[in-house]
């Protein structure tokens, strides 16, 4: 989600969308400052979403190391 409404927000937006500056992507939508405004408000939100899931797995993991105890992570991690 995260990278395709980049995608998308770059192209409503009139820039050439590009990856690293290596390749040209195509525009997958016209110039539209509505569009570029909705797609904005949702590559936000999604990057707001992926900060929060991986805040909620470092937490889980912190959880089962430091408070339960319960060895998780060295059953996860194969060098732990």
């Amino acid at each position: 989600m995260l990278v395709s409404s980049g995608w998308a927000y770059s192209a409503a937006a009139g820039y050439g969308p590009e990856w690293f500056g290596w390749i040209d992507l195509p525009a997958i939508f016209p110039v539209s400052e509505r569009l570029e405004e909705i797609m904005h408000e949702v590559h936000e939100w999604s990057g707001r979403l992926l900060l929060a899931l991986v805040a909620v797995h470092v937490l889980a993991v912190l959880q089962h190391t430091f408070i339960k105890k319960d060895g998780v992570w060295r059953r996860m991690w194969p060098d732990a």
